[in-house]
């Protein structure tokens, strides 16, 4: 009975009306704290909705202070159920103050959902139900070990994608139900996919893409792997070629799918299957600008190719990518290291500079480097062709992006030269070479190149 009645309080608690992303915190068996600060910032008011949701449901809920209910342990009061089937039981709501979540550990927390969903047609997803699962998820870190980084927004991202992947959406049929399985990340070190990961990385020396790191043969993040996939089946695998194809094969049986997970953000979640015996299309440059706005209150330019865009500026760093835009999460970059063997393949004579050479240009030789800058300008934005040096250094000053000599102004700087050296060397070549680096460099940035491997993507 106590089952049944806390499955029906979780229910209740996913009904309340505002509440936003949220978790549920298992103090006792009946003590259950409710984490939504990320969305509801006064736990005051997570009460209140709390209690609308209650009332609404018949439970005759009633909230009391501290001082009149030791059961309550929270300072702002908890709901107790005086009358009804829910005696006993507290709710409380909680400040969500986890800390800091790694890519690693958002990723194994995925796991965790995925598998407990797999197991179980109706979790909670309460916190002993996801260490429960733990014999089914291989990462180098367990749930139990990062559950206090877990942020609401977190938890409800991976709860959304945990429901998502079980059903059918457009070419992909769901996750298999079957419990002989597990979910393995990279972290682990072993398992099916390290054994993968290593064939790889031997074989892809032997392409021309020798340079293609894992991620983007497969980036998927978590792979399921049913117990039945033999890591013996994997010995006479030659080449990157042959490793794909078996990967496609076990894909199709539903022995081997690899998940590209991305922070959900929305209710509008879809399923993409990518390198599943598709013929790719070929992707064509359509044109690039220095900024949406003007050239001076950007800091990056945009590169347009069939219909979608690639944002190329120094997002992290001080090197430019080149990243294709998306929702929630993007759908992939590529570096300027990357950029520039492109560029060589296809003899370029402008390559992007090595942002350890700009920087003492910037600082130490900055009117030559500006007289550089507005060259460059007038060559990669028609808004400005004919502006001269002097109005350029003046509109520079002008537009206020930074104040002169500061740190974001040379992070202006440096990501502006960069962005207008990559438009400028693109639109040096030829027509045919330039619909061919944009199809080499975005098909690199998506992980849909001619050697990338298949794999699912679960995004907003």
């Amino acid at each position: 009975m106590t089952a049944v009645v806390l499955q029906k309080i979780y229910k209740i608690i996913e009904n309340a009306k505002g509440l936003g992303p949220y978790t549920v915190e298992e103090e006792t068996a009946k003590r259950l704290n409710v984490k939504a600060a990320d969305f509801v910032r006064k736990r005051e008011d997570v009460l209140g909705l709390l209690m609308n949701a209650f009332d609404k449901a018949n439970a005759k809920p009633k909230l009391v202070m501290k001082k009149d209910d030791k059961s309550v342990t929270s300072s702002k009061g908890g709901i107790v159920f005086p009358q009804s089937e829910y005696k006993g039981y507290v709710i409380q709501a909680k400040d969500d103050t986890a800390k800091k979540i790694s890519t690693e550990e958002q990723e194994t927390v995925a796991a965790y959902y995925i598998a407990l969903r797999i197991m179980n047609k109706k979790p909670n997803y309460s916190s002993a139900e996801l260490n429960g699962v733990k014999n089914k998820v291989i990462s180098k870190q367990t749930y139990s070990q990062i559950e206090s980084k877990v942020s609401a927004s977190w938890a409800n991202s991976a709860k959304q994608i945990a429901e998502h992947i079980m059903e059918r959406d457009g070419g992909f049929i769901g996750l298999p139900t079957s419990k002989s399985f597990t979910l393995q990340h990279p972290s682990g070190g072993t398992g099916f996919i390290d054994k993968i990961y290593k064939l790889f990385t031997k074989y892809i020396k032997e392409t021309e893409v020798s340079f293609m790191k894992r991620d983007k043969w497969n980036p998927g993040d978590i792979w399921y792997v049913h117990d039945s996939v033999n890591e013996s089946d994997l010995d006479d695998k030659t080449s990157v070629v042959s490793l794909n194809k078996y990967l496609v094969k076990q894909y199709k049986a539903g022995n081997v799918i690899p998940i590209s997970l991305k922070k959900i953000v929305n209710e509008n979640i879809k399923t993409l299957v990518k390198n599943l015996d598709e013929d790719l299309p070929k992707l064509k440059f359509e044109k690039a600008d220095m900024g949406k706005q003007s050239f001076f209150k950007s800091i990056d330019a945009n590169i347009f190719f069939n219909g979608s865009i690639a944002e190329c500026r120094t997002f992290t760093g001080d090197s430019l990518s080149a990243e294709i835009k998306g929702v929630g999460a993007k759908a992939g970059k590529i570096g300027a290291n990357i950029i520039n063997i492109f560029f060589k393949k296809y003899n370029s004579k402008k390559m992007l500079t090595n942002y350890k050479e700009l920087a003492p240009r910037i600082t130490k030789k900055r009117t030559q480097f500006i007289k550089e800058l507005h060259q460059l300008a007038i060559r990669t934005d028609p808004r400005i062709k004919n502006i001269k040096l002097d109005e350029f250094m003046m509109s520079l000053d002008e537009s206020k992006y930074a104040p002169a000599g500061s740190q974001p102004e040379f992070n202006y700087l440096n990501s502006k030269y960069q962005a207008a050296e990559l438009v400028d060397a693109i639109n040096s070549l030829s027509k045919k070479n330039r619909d061919d680096i944009i199809d080499d460099m975005m098909s690199y940035a998506g992980s849909v190149t001619d050697l990338s491997s298949v794999h699912i993507v679960i995004r907003n």
